[in-house]
């Protein structure tokens, strides 16, 4: 008996799902008091219900989400609200300005809201989160199925800085996961994961352009298959690892930093160090060079001569760099003027 209400509830919500995009406006307030109740009732089984090609909510706030966004307008799916962040100020003295998120929706047409109250006036299957960069309240998980694009490989890195983490570990493979979200940080159900492997030395921008493009491609496949595609649910399994939020003085180079170390702190930022003569002074592009026995000997660790930075266990040969106060250019570019050793841990 239990098992047969539970189907009817099921057949009733997606009935009055597709109904709801079709009736008048007056209808639609009392279809939405139904979708609520009936909602609340199979909140463990709505991903399973939703129907093929639904209409969505959509919460992002980076240039990737933006991207997602983008192709979800392209490819003709019905998008009812884009919850996003305020604008802001870019630089002292300017206006705010809208991110890349909500110039993509209101070029679209799609409503844009700052509040993600506004989910509660709207009628949608499913909400699609990419790169929000905010917890989404625990009474809005319990009323609608929300979605997520983690680029990992889920458990390991968990959070906000996964493809930089990745990266900086030396991990020889990532992910793109569809995922459930739940009150736990990145931890939910798991409906589609592809591997992904990380080529070498490609920077954190190239590999979350990639992962963006397969997560892309995942989700359209999902949004038009439906309930079908999210059968299968796998939980995580495995040692969780947390990305934590990348800082800006883990990329200080130290007396102790390798040079493998260095090849991959680069990818991700702008390795740095502190000379007494130069101030901050960083790097944008390097690769690894071998030196002879004088040259170790007569170079001192973390000293940059000529275009070779010596480092704990060898060395790199420096592209480009950025003096304090000054624009970034090609090192041969600033050795014109400037033949001073720079000392990075002085």
């Amino acid at each position: 008996m239990q098992e047969g209400l539970a189907d009817a509830k099921i057949e009733s919500l997606g009935c009055l799902q597709r109904y709801f995009q079709i009736c008048s406006k007056n209808r639609q307030v009392a279809i939405l008091t139904l979708l609520r109740g009936l909602e609340r009732d199979l909140k463990s089984d709505l991903f399973t219900v939703i129907s093929p090609n639904p209409v969505v909510a959509f919460l992002g706030a980076s240039e990737e989400s933006a991207w997602v966004l983008k192709a979800l307008v392209d490819n003709g799916v019905r998008i009812e609200l884009a919850v996003t962040k305020e604008p802001k100020r870019r630089s002292r003295g300017s206006s705010a300005s809208a991110n890349s998120v909500e110039e993509v929706a209101r070029a679209a047409g799609i409503e844009v809201s700052y509040d993600i109250s506004t989910l509660k006036s709207k009628v949608f299957e499913l909400a699609i989160v990419v790169a929000f960069g905010l917890i989404i309240p625990s009474e809005y998980i319990e009323r609608w199925p929300f979605l997520n694009i983690h680029y990992s490989l889920l458990p390991r890195w968990r959070g906000a800085a996964p493809v930089e983490r990745a990266i900086l570990a030396g991990d020889e493979s990532t992910g793109v996961a569809l995922m459930e979200i739940v009150e736990a940080l990145d931890a939910g159900k798991i409906y589609d994961l592809v591997e992904v492997k990380i080529d070498d030395y490609e920077s954190s921008a190239a590999l979350r352009s990639r992962l963006t493009n397969i997560g892309i491609e995942r989700l359209l496949a999902a949004l038009k298959v439906g309930g079908s595609f999210f059968a299968d649910a796998v939980e995580q399994s495995g040692e969780v690892t947390y990305a934590k939020k990348i800082k800006k003085e883990e990329f200080q180079i130290g007396k102790d930093t390798s040079v493998s170390q260095l090849l991959r702190m680069v990818r991700v930022a702008r390795p740095f160090g502190v000379s007494s003569e130069f101030g901050r002074v960083s790097i944008s592009d390097c690769s690894e060079v071998s030196l002879d026995k004088d040259e170790i000997a007569s170079t001192p660790v973390g000293v940059l001569r000529g275009d070779t930075l010596r480092l704990c266990d060898g060395a790199v040969v420096v592209g480009n760099l950025q003096v304090e106060g000054k624009r970034a250019m090609a090192l041969n570019e600033f050795r014109r003027g400037n033949h001073k050793d720079i000392d990075f841990v002085s």
